[in-house]
């Protein structure tokens, strides 16, 4: 996350601009090294083609909220829930509708207009989620779930589970995407770096965790399977919504602030592509439009991978499995890996200190970081899952 907000701030301009601009002002490094943004905008245009697909289970649960979804027990929530899946043409629909709904923000960049919406809505969202957490501590499931989740069982630590939790930080943190890089180019040059990044990590941490006891608890207390996949929030909340005070009130909220919450992330996930082809074709307009066509080309994929090619399978994965494990698993790593390869080569020590607005001593020890252990950690994660392969 630091060295790609710092690339951005330093160049001001779209990922692949910026890099060759940090080429250029810091040790005339090879401007090649801007082919780096290729890589990384690919893998938010993958990422987002399937997180608008998924991102469009939250619409049709939000609308069948507002409708008066009864789910009287988890066996029809997942009745539900797979037949909604296995509809082609709604799938598809929602999806595009999300869609929509991202690249028509994008359209007019990331203005004021979502950033007040965001903040006025995100506390709410919290609210709800800890609200749940509450709940969830007085479910049968509630202790089972901090065991699940917290209780290290080291004798199931394989090289694989590394590089999915790799995988699963990078897609989180939205590292490795360009996507920081494009909006480091907005950040103010005295905005700590630093502080920025530890406050986004912190409270990623803490929403993941508070997140996952709410719902592992709702699904231990009543039955269901831990390993049922992306949809498990779509089938356990409505089942313990339903039991709560008020739920029936709480559901359309909380699916309208999830939906919120998608919508951001998705226009963050957007702006790498749209920045990209708005500069080639001297045109935001333009440029949006021909990125919502590309990802909307790519999200068939993922909307297909649960109905029409559902029985389709490349090394016992589901299309969906694979898809999504090539953009968060490879991508985003490999993507990151060269960042940081980039950061301390085409910036020498002082040079990154100066930038950074650090100390001597802070200044070095975030430039070893960057520099070396960074690198190392990634390669030693792939080299061993390549061994164990």
């Amino acid at each position: 996350m630091v060295a790609e907000i710092l690339i951005g701030r330093i160049g001001r301009r779209p990922p692949a601009e910026a890099l060759k601009i940090v080429s250029a002002s810091g040790s005339g490094t090879s401007v090649h090294w801007s082919k780096i943004a290729i890589l990384g905008t690919l893998a938010s245009a993958l990422i987002l083609s399937f997180y608008c697909v998924v991102s469009g289970w939250g619409v049709h649960y939000l609308w069948m909220s507002l409708s008066g979804l009864q789910v009287g027990s988890v066996a029809k929530a997942e009745v539900i829930f797979n037949d909604f899946l296995g509809r082609p043409s709604l799938l598809l629909g929602y999806g595009t509708l999300f869609l929509i709904m991202t690249f028509g923000v994008s359209a007019f960049k990331v203005n004021n207009g979502i950033e007040r919406l965001n903040d006025m809505l995100m506390p709410f969202l919290y609210t709800i989620l800890i609200v749940l957490v509450i709940y969830a501590a007085t479910l049968p499931g509630f202790t089972k779930a901090l065991h699940y989740i917290l209780h290290p069982n080291w004798s199931e630590l394989k090289p694989s589970m590394l590089l999915t939790a790799m995988g699963m930080a990078f897609f989180t943190l939205a590292t490795g995407a360009c996507c920081l890089m494009a909006y480091g180019a907005y950040m103010p040059q005295t905005q700590s770096i630093l502080f920025s990044v530890s406050v986004v990590a912190v409270i990623n941490l803490v929403v993941t965790l508070c997140a996952g006891i709410a719902i592992f608890s709702i699904v231990f207390s009543y039955g269901m399977s831990a390993s049922s996949g992306p949809g498990l929030i779509f089938m356990a909340l409505p089942v313990a919504l339903k039991d709560m005070p008020f739920g029936l009130l709480i559901m359309p909220v909380f699916f309208f602030l999830l939906l919120i919450a998608c919508w951001t992330s998705s226009v963050n996930l957007a702006e790498p592509l749209v920045a990209t082809l708005s500069h080639k074709m001297n045109s935001r307009l333009k440029g949006t439009c021909c990125s919502a066509l590309i990802v909307w080309c790519l999200g068939l994929i993922p909307a297909f991978s649960f109905n029409i090619l559902k029985n389709i399978k490349f090394f016992g994965q589901d299309l969906f499995s694979l898809y999504t494990g090539l953009a968060t698993d490879i991508f985003l790593p490999v993507t990151g890996f060269l960042i940081l390869l980039f950061t301390g080569r085409a910036m020498k020590q002082q040079y990154f200190i100066q930038q950074m607005n650090l100390n001597q001593f802070w200044g070095k020890f975030w430039y070893f970081l960057v520099k070396y252990v960074g690198p190392l950690g990634l390669l030693l994660i792939f080299l061993t899952n390549f061994v164990k392969a």
